[in-house]
């Protein structure tokens, strides 16, 4: 029998969990399709409280969160100070919208954040994700050694 290539992907590493908080249905349906054919777990909100419920309800569950900062119901430097502070196991953001130059200097020079600006290709979001899981895979390696 032979293994597909997500099922080959997912034999050598371990699944991110991405929750995807994105108000436009459209662009949540496209982060879920191409994701998920990444072989990452998705789950998706729509708003902030919701995705504020969700991490409550379950925060170890949770590698990244994609988050669009352009959430009517706070501002994406206020939810990434409190999800950093609150959920510090969920190692980091990718942060896809927002004016760069008006972040707070902790969140924007964070290494708890990598930002996309929009519009982004799916190949971009996919280095971003594959450069944050390589990081803190090798810090995960590192840290078992000692």
């Amino acid at each position: 029998m032979t293994e597909t290539r997500n099922e080959k992907r997912s034999s050598r590493t371990r699944t991110t969990t991405v929750l995807v908080v994105e108000q436009n249905k459209v662009a949540r349906k496209l982060h879920v399709d191409f994701l998920e054919n990444e072989g990452h777990k998705v789950i998706t909100v729509e708003d902030w409280p919701e995705a504020k419920r969700m991490l409550a309800l379950d925060p170890q569950n949770f590698d990244l969160v994609l988050l669009d900062t352009t959430t009517p119901q706070r501002d994406g430097s206020e939810i990434f100070l409190f999800v950093s502070s609150a959920y510090p196991l969920i190692r980091n953001f990718l942060d896809d919208g927002g004016n760069v130059e008006t972040m707070p200097i902790v969140v924007r020079d964070s290494p708890l954040v990598h930002i996309l600006q929009k519009p982004y290709s799916l190949l971009r979001l996919h280095s971003a994700i594959r450069d944050i899981t390589k990081a803190y895979e090798i810090q995960d390696f590192l840290s078992d050694l000692d």
